[in-house]
């Protein structure tokens, strides 16, 4: 039905819209979620939904809803790396919020198994590799107590960068 792809594609842009308004925003935050949980309500299964809604909760530091959103477009769509490269992504950025080391850690262990299935699904995408190699990073930042584990894991992501070069050696 062309007005269901209509409504769909304007809950869509409505997020989008109120997340690149950044500080100046028209609509507080907690209205702007109520939409866009309504809007994922009303269009479960719409991708483009989903993903809008998934940045509006990051943007909003709501880390667990945004990565049950991301993992609704992952059963949705099991094949298609870019959905994966957005939950990697968020596992990421959950560790600067983690309240404990076990958290943090299993942050970067769930997001480099899905970063890694990103990878596989896609091996030339350079996103997929640099954010190995973000990930190995940060992963070695936060290794302070093992020298050669944060040796290990600073190598990995060395090794990470240096594939992202040769994959897109204009994008340096």
């Amino acid at each position: 039905d062309p007005r269901v792809d209509a409504t769909v594609e304007l809950c869509a842009m409505l997020i989008r819209a109120a997340l690149k308004a950044g500080a100046n925003k028209i609509l507080p935050d907690d209205f702007v979620v109520g939409f866009a949980n309504e809007a994922r309500q009303k269009h479960p299964t719409n991708l483009d939904v989903a993903i809008a809604v998934a940045d509006l909760y990051l943007a909003t530091g709501l880390m667990d809803q945004a990565n049950a959103v991301l993992d609704v477009t992952i059963t949705l769509a099991p094949n298609e790396d870019y959905y994966h490269l957005f939950l990697g992504r968020a596992y990421l950025e959950a560790v600067s919020s983690a309240q404990s080391e076990s958290e943090a850690q299993n942050n970067l262990e769930s997001a480099r198994d899905i970063l890694l299935r990103a990878q596989k699904l896609n091996p030339l995408n350079t996103d997929h590799t640099a954010n190995l190699a973000r990930l190995y990073r940060r992963w070695a930042e936060l290794t302070a107590n093992d020298p050669a584990k944060r040796a290990d894991l600073a190598e990995t992501s060395d090794r990470y960068y240096a594939t992202a070069l040769t994959l897109s050696p204009n994008s340096s």
